[in-house]
């Protein structure tokens, strides 16, 4: 017979703890929005939420770059001074409705053609727009 063993912690906390830290400690690469960055960092380290991430294209024409298959990848539609509005699907991972925050990004594999499709947000799954 086996033994069972007990995971203390969250799914997933390894990886995701590790690119919480560069929100900190590289912030810069977030230019212009290094303070956005700093922001989640601290409030990650006060408030220890679940996080998962959302960063790969539907399984669509994956050879193509996200610009060549608009209307499945996540983009930016219009920036407004309240922020922007995107359209497109991603990907979620195990878990996600379970989880307080959604990291929104482009995973990095294929290069970007086009800069609407570099965004990256956070959302709060399963609540209302």
């Amino acid at each position: 017979m086996g033994k069972a063993h007990l995971r203390l912690g969250r799914p997933g906390a390894d990886y995701k703890a590790s690119f919480l830290a560069t929100l900190g400690a590289n912030a810069d690469f977030y230019h212009p929005y290094q303070e956005n960055a700093r922001r989640w960092y601290r409030f990650s380290q006060e408030r220890v939420p679940f996080i998962n991430h959302a960063i790969i294209h539907p399984p669509v024409d994956r050879d193509r770059p996200p610009n060549e298959v608009s209307d499945v990848c996540v983009h930016v539609e219009q920036e407004t001074d309240a922020g922007i509005v995107v359209s497109g699907a991603k990907v979620v991972a195990t878990g996600s409705v379970l989880t307080n925050y959604t990291f929104v990004a482009h995973h990095g594999l294929l290069p970007l053609q086009d800069k609407n499709y570099a965004s990256s947000s956070w959302c709060r799954p399963m609540r209302p727009a």
